[in-house]
């Protein structure tokens, strides 16, 4: 069935020393339900306006050692 973005969130950082992209999506469905998390892949099969805002300074990210969990650095 159709699905629509309705949200993404997240981040553009740099880790061994390439673009890491982090993303949050809300995907709704036909029926109205809504499903939430992570974005790994996403295929458009229409439009899809995205907005990105720049910063100043670059977002790092690297391991944590105790965790395993890449955190900004």
């Amino acid at each position: 069935g159709n699905l629509e973005l309705a949200s993404l969130t997240g981040t553009i950082a740099v880790f061994k020393d390439a673009p890491m992209l982090h993303l949050h999506g809300v995907i709704g469905k036909e029926d109205t339900t809504a499903l939430a998390g992570h974005l790994r892949r996403v295929v458009v099969g229409g439009t899809c306006e995205i907005f990105l805002e720049t910063i100043s300074s670059e977002i790092m990210r690297e391991r944590d050692r105790e965790t395993g969990l890449l955190r900004m650095a």
